[in-house]
């Protein structure tokens, strides 16, 4: 009997109760008097829950020689929920690309506005014998896969 009695209480305070520090409520289940301290549930001090962002800073950067990468970023946000950024990539074509971007808090969308330093270097392609071009030995059919003609 004591189980059913646990298992009914557990399933009533999730099925109406609220999360712990949202609303308060009134009552056995899900508050107090005073905002919380009810029988089942319990949670939150008469207060709403706050769900503007907290503000923060951060950036970071790495670079390696040994792996050749190099980038780095800065971004901020405030309590609107605005966020600004900025970051750099080094590309394996030799560009350094550069964006900056804004996010608006209220759902707006983003705005990106996009740079690249320096000029799009490509390694010569080297073609080698053999793949489809009539090479091979004796210059066979399939271009020297095993097949003579």
């Amino acid at each position: 009997m004591k189980v059913f009695i646990c298992i009914f209480a557990s399933i009533l305070g999730l099925t109406i109760g609220n999360p712990a520090g949202i609303g308060g409520g009134h009552g056995l289940i899900g508050g107090g008097a005073h905002g919380g301290g009810g029988l089942i549930g319990g949670g939150g001090h008469g207060q709403g829950y706050d769900e503007r962002p907290d503000p923060f800073h951060f950036q970071y950067g790495v670079h390696d020689d040994k792996y050749y990468t190099d980038f780095s970023e800065v971004r901020s946000g405030d309590e609107a929920g605005n966020i600004k950024g900025e970051y750099h990539v080094h590309l394996p074509d030799g560009r350094i690309q550069h964006v900056i971007y804004h996010a608006d808090g209220n759902y707006g969308g983003t705005i990106m506005e996009v740079k690249y330093d320096g000029e799009a270097r490509h390694p010569d392609v080297v073609h080698h014998g053999g793949h489809g071009h009539g090479g091979g030995i004796g210059g066979g059919i399939g271009g020297g896969h095993g097949i003579v003609g």
